[in-house]
């Protein structure tokens, strides 16, 4: 099932405690969610500015959701990856550069396709090549955002972007607590830094 599936590759974490974790983890969601609102925005509306998909930008948004939490944030993948519950191997890590390139390529070449095969395209590849030991799934869901949002010229309302700032680090938090959220979270068992954090963010909640 998916739900079942993730990923593994050689441990290079930064990070032991939960809360710890958590924590960065949220952080670093806004973070990358402001560098894509970033790059969204510095081509939208501007004819003089076409844009062009390189593996620069999608290394730099890899680096913004790992950052402390990971020693190959903003690298690709130095070792061999298995993504359980998938029968999928994704490439040797000699090869993971060029595949990027080559979806790139794709991208820059078949621009005058719709926005959804574009967007698609970049969430199917990016997750099979699995370029990064970690953070392949925010990477990916973030360079799609910023394909699809660029091609449409608009800033896209999506989930990656809400009136609550960003639905990406409220689900980090839910994910990260463990906690059920058919009523909502119970905040009083929170440790007080995110409870905090929580607050800042979603203050209608409190």
């Amino acid at each position: 099932m998916a739900a079942d599936r993730h990923s593994e590759a050689e441990d290079a974490a930064l990070l032991s405690d939960p809360d710890e974790i958590a924590r960065r983890e949220a952080e670093n969601g806004l973070r990358q969610f402001t560098l894509v609102l970033d790059i969204i925005r510095s081509h939208v509306k501007d004819a003089e500015r076409p844009f062009k998909l390189r593996a620069g930008p999608i290394m730099q948004l890899h680096q913004a959701a790992l950052d402390g939490l990971h020693r190959l944030a903003g690298t690709f993948r130095n070792t061999p990856v298995k993504i359980h519950g998938s029968l999928h191997q994704p490439p040797e890590p000699a090869f993971v550069a060029d595949e990027v390139q080559a979806l790139c390529e794709y991208i820059n070449e078949n621009w005058a396709k719709s926005a959804g095969h574009l967007a698609a395209y970049v969430l199917w590849k990016m997750n099979w090549i699995h370029p990064f030991a970690d953070g392949n799934g925010r990477t990916a869901r973030a360079v799609s955002y910023v394909v699809l949002s660029i091609k449409l010229d608009s800033l896209q309302r999506g989930p990656l972007q809400s009136r609550n700032k960003s639905l990406l680090t409220k689900t980090l938090i839910i994910k990260r607590l463990r906690m059920p959220i058919r009523r909502g979270p119970c905040k009083r068992s929170m440790c007080p830094h995110l409870r905090d954090l929580w607050a800042t963010c979603w203050p209608s909640n409190f």
